[in-house]
């Protein structure tokens, strides 16, 4: 069965269609046009500018081996481009004039990342004025960010400086913020304690007395105490010690339950446990009789004052009775 054109699609699909070709065709051939009118005087014009654009950015203290490079390649472009004229070939300089736009984009990356580092020095500079007066603060993780953002703009990184320099602001200005924050509470802290020792210096004065004087006199007794309870922790350990001996011999022996490896290992273990704490409870018990002749000097010494305050009462009631009886008598 045969069928037509006509017949397959309608008259608004093939004008449809038909207008779809020509526009492919007349963009094809404003392309070539374009590019066509690339010619080496552009091309060449166009790289002129691209190295007064790389000196310009010398003289203002850029590093330019980026630029550099871009510019090398454009010249290798327009030197085959060239020669493919000499050898009467189609030419295409729309390379070039790439390799220009790129030059004229770094040149303006790298002065609006200096611009942005200059206003981060300056932030970074009043952040050190101010904490420098505080002193005491560590702020080198600030000066890393600084110092990361100089080597982005000194390798040639712009894009990356610009990216990151305004978040690197930001973190001065919070640390700044959090700084000044701990220095208000120190200071009020400080104040007040200050103002509390000022105002109660002869109850403070009077405690430290009190305390230093408590611990004269109950020094042996804290350290006894101290050394009694150490004695008996270690004793409580070599009880458990010598349960998991047992445990681990019943283990072995009698249930089967480990093999000869471990029980060697652990008896090992548990048993250089026990005879280290057999070294260190004699040590504490010498430690402890030096403790108890002190104690009993002490309790002599208590003794005696204690006598010598007895006496001196009732030196004090006598003397009190006679000034009482002496009175009595002058008033008869």
């Amino acid at each position: 069965m045969k069928f037509k054109f006509g017949e397959m699609i309608n008259r608004k699909e093939a004008l449809a269609v038909l207008i779809l070709l020509v526009g492919i065709m007349i963009n094809g051939y404003f392309v070539s046009a374009v590019n066509g009118n690339s010619t080496l005087a552009d091309a060449e014009k166009c790289l002129s500018g691209a190295k007064d654009n790389m000196q310009e950015l010398i003289d203002n203290g850029f590093n330019t081996e980026r630029v550099s490079d871009v510019i090398k390649n454009a010249e290798s472009v327009l030197n085959a481009q060239k020669a493919l004229e000499e050898l009467d070939k189609k030419s295409d300089y729309t390379l070039v004039l790439s390799y220009c736009r790129e030059v004229g984009s770094i040149r303006s990356l790298a002065y609006e990342s200096r611009d942005m580092l200059y206003s981060l020095e300056k932030t970074y500079e009043e952040f050190k004025s101010k904490t420098g007066k505080m002193g005491g603060i560590n702020v080198s993780d600030i000066d890393s960010l600084v110092n990361e953002a100089r080597q982005e703009v000194s390798d040639e990184r712009y894009e990356k400086a610009i990216e990151k320099i305004p978040d690197f602001e930001r973190q001065i200005i919070d640390r700044e913020a959090e700084i000044t924050t701990m220095n208000l509470f120190y200071s009020s802290v400080t104040r007040g304690l200050k103002e509390f020792v000022a105002d109660n210096y002869l109850m403070i004065l009077g405690v430290l007395v009190l305390a230093l004087v408590f611990y004269v006199m109950y020094r042996a007794r804290i350290k006894q105490s101290i050394i009694l309870r150490k004695i008996k922790k270690l004793e409580t350990e070599k009880e458990v010690l010598r349960d998991l001996i047992k445990k681990t011999q019943k283990d072995y022996f009698q249930y089967g339950k480990i093999p000869e490896g471990i029980y060697n290992i652990r008896t090992k273990r548990f048993a250089e446990l026990i005879r280290d704490i057999d070294r260190q409870i004699p040590l504490l018990n010498e430690q402890l009789v030096k403790l108890n002749v002190q104690l009993k000097e002490t309790i002599k010494k208590e003794e005696k004052l204690g006598r010598v305050e007895e006496f001196i009462h009732r030196e004090k009631k006598v003397q009190r009775a006679k000034r009482n009886s002496k009175k009595l008598r002058k008033k008869r």
